[in-house]
């Protein structure tokens, strides 16, 4: 079970940065005019 949370905790440290890069730039693309 440990193997498997290790796995998880890893995961979502790395998947983080893309989320919260795709969740910016959804946000901010309508204030910038849709560019």
């Amino acid at each position: 079970m440990k193997k498997i949370w290790k796995k998880v905790v890893v995961f979502a440290l790395v998947a983080l940065p893309f989320v919260i890069s795709t969740v910016g730039n959804l946000t901010l693309w309508p204030l910038k005019g849709g560019k």
